[in-house]
């Protein structure tokens, strides 16, 4: 999961992935490997152009939501890398070995499984007492970097004015926020029961 936050992003992908780094004379670096799989889910033009240049050949770019017209993508990618492209709206439907499952269904198998890590997701955590400080926050989210912010339930407050977010974190079920110990602002909620 990449959160560039202005930064370039290039130099992070190429070494998570293990990938070499190419400038061309002309545009954006391009990745000598890549991932097999690059879900885009900005709907962004630059974001849909950079999953292009991220994926493997042979890859996989799937376009996730709704997004307006892209302008000014270089599409050349798609045949030059042999890429696969699908996209997927609200609660579309994935392949898998067994046959097509919905996308959600199958998201909630992996993130249950452990094999996607959300924590990256939450920049922020609050005490409910703090209320407005967390929606200023959130309000305020270009010049606070929040993300996601997630309210701690009062049993694990103290560990929070500590400082403690690891344990804040590894509350609840097995490392996992259980439904009721966090509460999320900001967009759709990353509690798990």
């Amino acid at each position: 999961m990449l959160m560039p936050r202005g930064r370039d992003v290039y130099p992070a992908v190429a070494q998570a992935l293990g990938a070499k780094l190419k400038k061309p004379v002309i545009g954006p670096p391009v990745l000598v490997g890549g991932a097999d799989v690059v879900y885009e889910c900005a709907g962004s033009d630059k974001a849909l152009s950079d999953a292009l240049r991220f994926a493997a050949p042979g890859g996989q770019v799937v376009l996730l939501g709704l997004a307006a017209i892209p302008r000014g993508i270089d599409w050349t990618f798609v045949w030059l890398k042999e890429l696969q492209i699908q996209g997927v709206f609200a609660a579309g439907s994935v392949q898998t070995e067994s046959g097509p499952v919905s996308a959600v269904r199958r998201a909630i198998e992996l993130f249950a499984q452990g094999a996607v890590d959300l924590s990256p997701l939450i920049t922020h955590r609050f005490a409910f007492r703090d209320y407005r400080r967390a929606l200023e926050t959130v309000a305020a989210k270009r010049t606070s970097g929040c993300l996601k912010a997630v309210f701690v339930a009062p049993r694990h407050e103290a560990a929070l004015e500590a400082g403690n977010a690891a344990r804040v974190q590894a509350a609840g079920t097995g490392g996992r926020a259980a439904a009721s110990d966090v509460g999320a602002l900001g967009g759709a909620s990353e509690q798990a029961s």
